[in-house]
């Protein structure tokens, strides 16, 4: 008659037997091969090979549960000021956090009495503003030098107080600010107003490239519709 044949279970446990005796240095093989007994019917070459203490210090790491990852990458110091700059700080934007007080002290070392615009997106109501670094004062850029980002124009600069209205943090926000313009840059900022001036009847011409200084204080956040950057 045929051998009855053992299961699976009965030659792993055949097998923990064999790998518990012999001298001290194989006895470790026990404990490995208790771990693995439930894993597979049948133990490798590998797994009951005596093992050097740290081979055996991995392994048992490997079986401890491993801590899940966290599912958000760290954000780095120049993303956390993006999220947390405010283009005029408020009483309420003081949180006490440490990024509260990281985008603090930035906003401190900025020079908040001449603009940097930026034109590109006038002709859609899109103009962004944003106060200027150390290095721009020195330079002269938006005292100068026209205060738009990409012109270096020293010729026929003004001043004007323009009513900045944004929106920041989910709320919709206003400041009077002065920015110092040449004369192109200057229509680009009036642009809107005087399309709306055209529209109406009103064409005031060649006035309509150089705004007075007067003209400029009474632009209102509908004209102009610039956005905070």
């Amino acid at each position: 008659p045929a051998e009855p044949r053992t299961s699976g279970e009965a030659t792993a446990e055949y097998a923990v037997r064999q790998s518990s005796g012999g001298p001290p240095r194989s006895k470790v093989r026990y404990i490995e091969s208790l771990w693995t007994v439930r894993r597979s019917s049948r133990l490798s070459r590998a797994q009951t090979r005596p093992r050097t203490p740290f081979e055996r210090h991995c392994a048992m790491l490997s079986w401890c549960r491993q801590p899940a990852r966290r599912a958000e990458e760290p954000k780095s110091d120049l993303q956390l000021l993006r999220e947390h700059h405010r283009f005029i700080r408020q009483p309420e934007d003081e949180e006490g956090t440490w990024e509260a007080r990281l985008a603090a002290r930035y906003y401190e070392r900025l020079f908040r009495e001449y603009v940097i615009c930026d034109l590109r997106g006038y002709r859609k109501g899109e103009i962004g503003l944003r106060w200027r670094t150390e290095a721009e004062v020195r330079s002269g850029k938006g005292q100068f030098f026209c205060g738009h980002k990409p012109c270096a124009s020293k010729e026929g600069l003004r001043s004007y107080e323009v009513d900045f209205r944004y929106s920041e943090a989910g709320a919709s926000r206003r400041a009077l600010v002065k920015a110092r313009l040449c004369e192109d840059c200057a229509y680009k900022l009036h642009y809107r107003r005087l399309r709306k001036a055209e529209r109406r009847g009103r064409r005031p011409g060649a006035a309509a490239r150089s705004p007075s200084p007067t003209a400029a204080q009474n632009v209102s956040d509908g004209d102009a519709g610039p956005r905070a950057r």
